[in-house]
């Protein structure tokens, strides 16, 4: 078991860390108070670019995911947690939903529309996230969907604004954690040394920090 796969495991099987709160296992993250607009702007992307696969990962315990509604698209749910995929799997596998052991750092990325990456940059390092977005480059996707930091001022649907503390940089994790690091971070994605371009759309979050922002995967950077 490589050490990102241990570390995220014992996490989740020990709910070390505070991770987990009373809803989901995932972290207050996951909760259906903090992902209302993403699960809204989900559902807009998916009917209006006609999205037929969706690869969320990671998934975590599929708590807020569960409540998107797909449609016809064909969700599939991957994660470095074996134990979670397992019971993911048992409880919420369909004709149109899979759920897989998948580290995204090493393996390649299923097959799928649009893949979707929630809250994984801020625990891994930055040549991590470069693998990462090399993989989603090689994938053959259309979309590719993240989180991130991005001005002072963050647009929050529904009119509202509201002023973070942005760093100029992006400070890296500490070292000795290159394959395994569990405290968050501020990633912004437009900022050296990943320079991603503008994207599609971009649309807030009730979690006032966090910002979604939607690619076309050929104008990703190649950091093969």
């Amino acid at each position: 078991m490589k050490n990102n796969e241990k570390i995220f495991t014992e996490v989740y099987e020990n709910n070390d860390l505070s991770w987990g709160d009373n809803e989901s296992s995932s972290g207050p993250g996951s909760t259906l108070a903090a992902t209302a607009h993403i699960r809204k702007g989900v559902e807009f992307i998916c009917k209006n670019l006609a999205i037929e696969s969706f690869c969320d990962v990671p998934c975590g315990d599929f708590n807020f995911m569960q409540e998107v509604d797909f449609g016809n698209t064909q969700y599939i749910g991957g994660d470095i947690v074996q134990s979670l995929i397992k019971k993911n799997q048992q409880q919420y596998g369909a004709a149109n939903r899979v759920f897989m052991h998948l580290d995204m750092i090493n393996d390649p990325c299923p097959t799928a529309d649009l893949i979707f990456c929630k809250e994984l940059f801020l625990h891994i390092s930055n040549d991590n996230v470069k693998q990462v977005i090399a993989n989603i480059k090689k994938s053959g996707a259309k979309y590719f969907m993240a989180n991130s930091y991005f001005t002072p001022v963050i647009p929050v649907l529904g009119g509202n604004q509201v002023n973070i503390d942005v760093p100029g940089t992006n400070e890296d994790v500490p070292v000795g954690y290159e394959q395994g690091y569990l405290m968050g971070r501020i990633v912004n994605l437009f900022l050296p040394p990943f320079n991603l371009p503008d994207p599609v759309l971009l649309f807030g979050s009730v979690q006032q920090y966090l910002v979604m922002a939607l690619w076309h995967v050929e104008d990703l950077p190649d950091f093969s």
